[in-house]
């Protein structure tokens, strides 16, 4: 079981529902929805099979570029900042997976 899977996509989820109800973003509501649904179910399919990453690490690179980028858009640290940093480290592990197996 990849219990750091499971609390990023928790952590993305978490966020989303955070931005609804500090800022009223409804934009917020939903990404954090869609990416951390969908970073729970890549997630249970790597702890089902751990040579089965490439779902996680494509949507690990998906919400680092992302985040990346409103960031840079932004100037703002909270929350993606931090986003993009976490992003970055499951891309590395995942990475580093495909590269040593």
């Amino acid at each position: 079981m990849d219990i750091f899977a499971y609390l990023y996509g928790l952590l993305v989820l978490f966020g989303g529902v955070m931005g609804y109800i500090r800022k009223d973003s409804v934009v917020s509501l939903v990404a954090g929805s869609v990416f951390g649904s969908l970073i729970l179910y890549s997630a249970r399919i790597v702890s089902k099979n751990p040579r089965n990453y490439q779902p996680m690490l494509g949507m690990s690179f998906l919400l680092m570029t992302l985040s990346s980028w409103r960031f840079s858009v932004t100037g703002a640290m909270m929350p993606m900042f931090y986003v993009s940093i976490i992003s970055l480290l499951f891309v590395l592990r995942y990475s580093l997976r495909a590269y040593f197996e």
